[in-house]
């Protein structure tokens, strides 16, 4: 049997590993940038292949920790990962009855949504779920949210337009970044409950939907409706950190 030693160093390498892949989950989009362009639709293609690749390496991770006396077993049976499971589980029996089953598993080339895909992303959920209540690689994680919203927002706006490096095209998906990046970092620094979460997303939207051209959704946050339904939240809900989180959401779009 191996040692204590032995031993520690695996569970520890394992973490490192796992909080590598979710970390470098979060900068896939540069998989997306012309450089890497192959395929027909280069800002797909090379990202559903990325996303292939960080999911095989989270799984790998989960094998390691599972070895190293992580609690992996008990996270499986958390209902969001049963619900995720059984999504994949359904999807995976219909594929049997397709014309042309490989395209329900791969996904088409234009978006890369398939059952390996979602496969991919239960095996990084399960692996957020495992080390989030360790301190120091919860924080790594929230960092490396943040840090691939501050990268994506810098290089769209320093880098000249036709830069290679440039994220082009993206204006319709950038929006929703802020909101998710600032409830990452709340939940990490333990300044977010649950009874804040939709309170804190619905306070992004009408910024969101300003900063993506939708006219009509931007003319409804700022109408008196939307103001008195701010009012009575906040009314409602009057903890300062509540309305920091409210206020750092819009802020963040």
């Amino acid at each position: 049997m191996p040692d204590r030693t032995t031993t520690d160093l695996a569970a520890t390498l394992a973490v490192c590993a796992g909080t590598g892949v979710l970390a470098a989950g979060f900068f896939i989009f540069v998989l997306a940038l012309k450089p890497f362009a192959y395929g027909i639709w280069f800002q797909a293609e090379p990202v559903t292949v990325g996303l292939l690749v960080l999911g095989a390496a989270a799984a790998a991770c989960l094998i390691a920790l599972a070895q190293t006396g992580h609690p992996v077993a008990e996270v499986l049976v958390r209902p969001p990962v049963r619900i995720l499971a059984a999504f994949v589980a359904w999807n995976a029996i219909c594929s049997l009855f397709q014309s042309f089953p490989a395209r329900s598993w791969f996904g088409s080339p234009e978006i890369g949504e398939g059952i390996f895909a979602y496969l991919a992303l239960l095996a990084l959920l399960v692996l957020t779920m495992v080390l989030w209540p360790l301190a120091l690689p919860r924080r790594i994680i929230a960092g490396a949210a943040v840090a691939s919203a501050v990268a994506i927002g810098v290089m769209d706006a320093a880098l000249p337009l036709g830069s290679p490096w440039r994220p082009e095209m993206f204006a319709s998906y950038a929006g929703s970044i802020g909101p998710s990046v600032v409830l990452i970092a709340a939940a990490a620094l333990g300044r977010l409950d649950w009874r804040r979460l939709g309170l804190a997303v619905l306070a992004g939207l009408p910024s969101v939907s300003e900063k993506s051209g939708c006219a009509r959704s931007s003319r409804w946050g700022r109408s008196p409706r939307w103001r008195s339904a701010a009012s009575w939240c906040w009314c409602r809900w009057p903890s300062a950190g509540g309305i920091r989180c409210i206020r750092c959401a819009r802020a963040a779009c």
